[in-house]
């Protein structure tokens, strides 16, 4: 028995998993932050946990929703792998002398990612059949489309490592050594003694690893390589692993332009993967440069961005849709403000509503003798609950009054999500009066 723990304690994954819990505190946050996200246990008021259990793309959830979803955490994962094993790869030199290296890291690195999978699926599945009362096969096309997202995504990066990488039996087939594509031995500025690394005089000794068909193979020692041909190497995935992760925020950016276009438009979960993505990237880079300063590097870059956004040239305006933005601005000033409230204004404003009241009154009113009622409603705010709650409310009560509740409504006022759910109600009533065949 207790050589058998001892097997597991030594072996690849587990010395990575206890790497991520001792050292790579920030990356190991993101996974935390996202699996609070999907658990409901962060964010639930903002509907936060809905987005990834049930993701939109052109207003459907299916197996495409969930497919551009699989493709977005792909490349998360993979940024992760990348960033990981751009920090850390160096400390596991027996890497250095086996085919397809970071390959093996990566299945080796799998099982912080493979638990989040698990849940993940498994909070779908939940979801999906308990409140959506989805069919088995509904499920399992939403299961599968985010299955096929993802590996889809891991294939295409296998596939470049596989043509790009180098490792020491490319070089022993052409019996020649690899490019010092550095003068220093150490991966970026963190100063590493490999020779002392490769004597096992450190915590991350590992005995067997686990290779890409699955089975367990022994580490064997890689003493009596060249120190240097051994980092040259790394040096060689290092800078793979870099540009790769550069196209990858290139094409985040190609997709950002692209946003006005309903086909570039995914599902909202899919932001926040790539937007892990990006946090991580980030994260890595200033690990790799500065090492123990990062956290010092991180705070600065984090003053000066909120420095730098507070002019005019780093400020991006966001435009409210419906709204004419070629009319001069409304000036924000004490006189105007003053100005506004004026007797001419009162009265103009007084006039506009008796009009508008008036209108109602001659739609709604069936007699003389008798007042109509006038209804008015104030919602509350509070995210995608408060929308639903307020829709829900007033819909039923319509239906309940054949259709006469909206009818005599004059005001709808209110907050955040509550006014989100009524505009959306009010819209269907608008529609349902032009003739459109709807229900409310």
């Amino acid at each position: 028995m207790r050589n058998w723990l001892k097997q597991i304690y030594f072996s690849f994954p587990f010395q990575l998993l206890i790497l991520h819990l001792k050292s790579n505190h920030l990356l190991t946050i993101i996974w935390m932050i996202l699996l609070l996200f999907i658990t409901g246990q962060f964010g639930m008021k903002l509907g936060i946990p809905f987005l990834f259990l049930a993701p939109e793309y052109f207003e459907l959830v299916n197996f495409w929703s969930f497919f551009f979803l699989g493709l977005a955490f792909g490349a998360f994962y993979m940024s992760w792998n990348l960033t990981i094993y751009l920090l850390s790869a160096h400390l596991f030199p027996f890497l250095a002398s086996l085919a397809k290296p970071f390959t093996k890291f990566s299945i080796n690195n799998a099982l912080l990612p493979l638990g989040f999978i698990l849940i993940y699926l498994g909070m779908i599945v939940y979801f999906q059949a308990y409140y959506e009362a989805a069919g088995f096969w509904k499920i399992a096309g939403n299961v599968l489309g985010f299955l096929a997202g993802m590996v889809s995504l891991i294939l295409s990066y296998t596939i470049y490592f596989q043509f790009t990488n180098r490792d020491i039996s490319y070089y022993r087939k052409r019996e020649e050594r690899p490019p010092n594509l550095t003068h220093s031995i150490a991966p970026g500025h963190r100063g590493v003694d490999l020779d002392y690394i490769k004597q096992d005089h450190q915590a991350w000794k590992v005995k067997t690893y686990i290779n890409e068909f699955l089975r367990i193979r022994i580490v064997r020692s890689v003493a009596h390589y060249d120190s240097s041909m051994l980092m040259s190497i790394f040096k060689q995935n290092h800078l793979n692993a870099l540009i790769t992760q550069l196209l990858t925020m290139m094409a985040l950016l190609l997709l950002g332009y692209l946003i006005d276009q309903p086909a570039f438009r995914i599902p909202a979960a899919a932001s926040v993967f790539i937007l892990a993505n990006v946090f991580t990237a980030f994260i890595g880079a200033i690990t790799y440069w500065f090492n123990t300063w990062r956290t010092t590097i991180i705070i600065l870059l984090l003053i000066a961005i909120n420095f730098f956004t507070g002019f005019e040239l780093f400020n991006r305006k966001n435009k409210a849709y419906g709204l004419d933005y070629t009319s001069p601005p409304a000036v924000y000033a004490v006189d105007s403000m003053v100005a506004l409230t004026q007797t001419p204004k009162i009265e103009q404003d007084i006039q506009e509503t008796t009009a508008i009241l008036d209108r109602w009154k001659a739609k709604v009113q069936k007699d003389s003798l008798h007042k109509p009622k006038m209804i008015l409603f104030a919602v509350s705010g509070g995210g995608l609950k408060s929308a639903l709650w307020a829709m829900q409310v007033v819909r039923t009560a319509d239906q309940q009054l054949n259709g006469k509740l909206l009818d005599h409504t004059v005001l709808i006022t209110g907050a955040s999500g509550g006014m989100m759910g009524m505009a959306f109600l009010r819209e269907l009533y608008l529609r349902q009066q032009q003739g459109a065949d709807l229900s409310i």
